[in-house]
């Protein structure tokens, strides 16, 4: 009999240590980039610190925050304080939204990687092969046309301040030969991010059924896009001055004034600094805005607003948003 219990002891340990083994290979299976995101940290639970995504983002449950209010102001939103991975407002995560011209924060990073790698310099003069024509009535272009001369430098103060959706495309295929390519390099970069609920179709953000996001694929890629001190030293600038050369040789100047409110009619609750941004509008996307902030303390927020039903109540609830970081 005696045998018989240690027996069954022996089998009972050898189990747990078979279950065991499995319980771990899921729970990192769950944290596999490859797949949809699914379990995370909400602002009741401590962050949750883990081998990839976990240690650098907050990770929010994929059925948490999720409301389907008719009436609401917008789509979704999200405030996180990124110095500790906290979230502070969260509604929609995971819905699919269209970006509209928040595209432009991965065709940007998209940009300076060539520039950092050396295969293209802010100074490269690109001529236009031919005139890019939009018709979509929410296009918004630089009046380029075929003949024109312009510098990398100029084109990214284009797409980022003035969002000038042809910006992007000239940009799109100096660096990969035609936008579809270049597409490809923004969806493998989203999905090396973790940002697994994306697809980018074009370069620009004008819409299309297969071009979408969710708003916490946004702060995933804002996250990243942050760390690049160019292209937020170009967010900081209200209005610019674009260059560029007509076909005829003349100097041609176009003023490009910021499409960010709050750096014109619109003001941050006070011991807010604005970092980096970007604004998008389309019909089918409505109006989003997604930016950084710094407080008094230097802690580092990112927020975001898809599908907000007009401009003035996207800046009034982002204010709104952004004012419980000093309650």
């Amino acid at each position: 009999m005696k045998k018989f219990k240690i027996y069954i002891s022996i089998l009972l340990c050898f189990s747990m240590f078979i279950t065991g083994c499995s319980f771990q290979r899921d729970l990192n299976a769950a944290y596999n980039t490859d797949e949809q995101l699914s379990i995370g940290i909400s602002d009741k639970m401590s962050t949750i610190k883990t081998n990839s995504m976990g240690n650098k983002f907050a990770v929010i449950p994929f059925d948490s925050y999720v409301y389907s209010d008719s009436n609401a102001d917008y789509m979704a939103s999200l405030l996180i304080n990124i110095s500790n991975n906290s979230v502070l407002q969260c509604s929609n995560p995971h819905k699919k939204i269209y970006p509209a011209s928040m595209t432009k924060i991965m065709t940007a990073m998209i940009v300076a990687d060539e520039i950092q790698a050396g295969r293209l310099s802010l100074d490269e003069n690109i001529t236009l092969s031919h005139t890019i024509i939009f018709d979509d009535p929410d296009a918004v272009g630089s009046g380029l046309i075929a003949g024109d001369t312009i510098t990398v430098n100029e084109l990214l103060h284009g797409l980022l301040i003035r969002s000038f959706n042809d910006c992007c495309i000239i940009l799109a295929e100096r660096i990969a030969g035609s936008e579809s390519a270049f597409c490809d390099l923004m969806n493998a970069k989203a999905k090396a991010l973790g940002a697994t609920n994306t697809h980018f179709s074009n370069s620009h953000g004008l819409h299309l059924e297969d071009h979408y996001t969710t708003v916490y694929d946004l702060y995933i890629m804002f996250h990243e896009f942050t760390n690049y001190e160019l292209l937020t030293n170009i967010d900081n600038v209200s209005t610019y001055m674009m260059k560029y050369t007509h076909a005829d040789g003349t100097p041609v100047e176009i003023e490009c004034a910021a499409t960010n409110g709050f750096l014109g009619e619109y003001e941050l609750p006070d011991g807010l600094a604005l970092g980096g941004w970007k604004t998008g509008t389309t019909t089918e996307a409505g109006n989003c805005l997604i930016l950084e902030v710094n407080d008094e303390e230097d802690n580092q927020y990112i927020a975001i607003i898809a599908k907000a039903v007009d401009k003035n109540t996207l800046y009034e609830d982002m204010t709104d948003i952004l004012g419980t970081i000093n309650e």
